[in-house]
This record gives structure tokens, sequence and C-alpha cells, in this order.
């Protein structure tokens, strides 16, 4: 049993030494390899970096021409071509005489007024004989008696005879047949008709028929010529004054020697398109030829007094201006 030990022992040592002895002297030699056996992965082309595709912006559309009344060229923006105010009446001196006199005259108050009372305005005063022309509502000769009356009543810084003539009772002779054979009415019925707005019928009752009436005379009137000549201008006068008062509808002369009234009229100009093809520019050329402007995008619509910053409006957009004159 020792001795097979002891070989034992000698052949493990043996062994050991012959494997050390054989691992100094190994040695590797390159493996051959199929080189189909590998995929070699494929080269890539770099990906092109591509320029964006520039935007072609046409040119805008542009219109202009004359523009008629209420014509809109945007939603904020339309022609409103000027009315001529109409033609001032020529109304004779004798109207305009009669029209000064009772727009001083109505702001003084008479008993026989309706309570609460208002005086009307010279405007309103003036509506009664806009249609009293030369041609219907003549100037006549006066008489001196009546300048003076009538040249008392205009005075402005005297309202001593239009209180006279106005305030208390109506019948003051000889004056008020003096107011009543120049005008054609007397002094109560130009209150009835200028004061009061009251029509007025009816012929003219001159004090001469009066005075034939209360002395029981009307045939010995009837039988003077002279005074049928008397009562026929005085009618002759009320025919006048009936023919253009209170009808400012009537017959309105321009006055001849009046130059034409001026012709009105509007233009117009749009821009539609982009607002970067010149789009600031037409608005700058507007504004500063007299346009009214206005900008009209998709959600807007805008009326301008100033050139916009560069970059306020960008896109398709509208541009219009108006002139009138």
């Amino acid at each position: 049993m020792k001795i097979n030990g002891l070989l034992l022992q000698g052949l493990i040592l043996v062994t050991g030494m012959g494997l050390l002895t054989s691992c100094n002297k190994m040695s590797f030699s390159p493996t051959s390899m199929d080189n189909s056996s590998f995929d070699v992965p494929p080269t890539l082309d770099p990906v092109p970096t591509t320029s964006p595709v520039p935007v072609v912006m046409p040119d805008p559309l542009r219109k202009a021409g004359a523009c008629a009344d209420k014509q809109s060229v945007t939603s904020c923006l339309s022609c409103n071509v000027p009315v001529n105010p109409p033609p001032v009446p020529v109304i004779s001196t004798k109207a305009q005489k009669l029209a000064q006199i009772m727009a001083m005259s109505c702001q003084i108050y008479n008993k026989s007024y309706p309570t609460p009372y208002t005086a009307p305005t010279v405007e309103q005063i003036r509506s009664h004989i806009l249609a009293c022309t030369p041609a219907l509502y003549p100037e006549t000769p006066m008489t001196a008696t009546q300048t003076s009356t009538i040249n008392g009543l205009l005075d402005a810084s005297n309202d001593s005879l239009r209180q006279r003539f106005f305030k208390g009772l109506w019948y003051q002779p000889p004056l008020t047949e003096d107011f009543a054979l120049y005008f054609g009415l007397e002094n109560s019925e130009a209150a009835y008709a200028f004061c009061m707005n009251k029509p007025i019928v009816g012929v003219l009752y001159t004090q001469e028929y009066a005075n034939a009436v209360n002395s029981h005379r009307v045939d010995e009137w009837q039988m003077n010529s002279e005074a049928q000549a008397r009562w026929n201008s005085a009618q002759a006068l009320r025919a006048q004054l009936f023919s253009c008062l209170n009808k400012p509808g009537g017959v309105i002369t321009p006055d001849p020697t009046s130059p034409p009234p001026p012709v009105h009229f509007c233009e117009y100009k749009s821009f539609e398109g982009y607002y970067e093809v010149g789009g600031r520019d037409e608005i700058a050329t507007n504004l500063a030829q007299g346009f009214k402007v206005a900008v009209e995008t998709g959600v807007s619509c805008t009326q301008l007094t100033a050139v916009p910053n560069v970059g306020a409006f960008t896109g398709v957009i509208k541009i219009a201006g108006v002139k009138c004159q």
C-alpha cells in the first residue's frame, strides 16, 4: 500500500510537470473564417437638407373709379357723396320785413294768447313766408306814414311801437291801418298767423269800410269810385300774401345771380392681395392724397389715419380708399 501511494504521488508530479511544460509551448494560429458568413452593413447616403419652397406672392388686384353714394368699398368704409344744401329762397323785401317784425313782436305776450305760451323761433317765423318771392309778394310803394310806422316796428332798439301794436288792444288807428295796407293783413291777423300758427281767411277789412258800416253808409261807400279803388288795392295785397303765406313747399326761386351749386362726387381705390407686396406703400400713398383709408382682414375692418407700423398686417388683405369732393 505504501508503494502504491508513492507511485501515485510520483505520477501526479510527473503529469503536472508535463502539463506545465506543454503550457509554455502553446501557440495559437489564426482560425480560418468564411467572410461570407458575416453581413457588412451598407453605407447610407446622407439625408439631403432641403430649403423651404418660397411662397410666390402674386401682384395685388387694384381697382379705381367713381363711387356712388352709399356704395360700400369695405365693411367699414363707404362713399358718402356730399349733398348740396337746398337753394336759399329769394324772399321779397316785404316778406323779410314782415318776418323781422313778427320775430320780435311774438316775444310780446298778449292776453289773447293761450296759456302757457311759447314764442316761436326765428326759423319758425320764417317758415311761414319761404314761398313769398318777389314775384308773388312784391314790394309796394309806401306812403310817408307807412314808412314811419314800418320803420318804427323794425327798430330793434326800441320796442315801444311793437308793444302798442301787440300787447294790448289790436286796433290802434291810424297806425294799424298803415300796417294792414302795406302787408295785406291786420296786426291781429299777423299775431294769429305767426305767433300762434293759426290760419287766417277772408277779406281785408279796411278802416274806410268799417267807418261806412258803423255809420250805415255802405251804399254811399260802394258808389265812391276812389273808395272802391282803395278797397280793391287792399284785396290785391291780400291775394298776394295768400299766394305764398304758409306754403313752405311753394315756389322757391334760386337767386339767378348766385353761382351754380358745386358738383359733388366720390372716387375710390382698392388693393386686394398680400400686404407684403406693397400694402404699406398703398396706405401711405392714399393717405397722402387725401383719401379715407380702411384695411379689411379676414376678421376685422379698421379705418386708418396714419401709416401703420411695419408688420402691422400680414397675408391677404383688402385696402380701400375713398375721397369725396
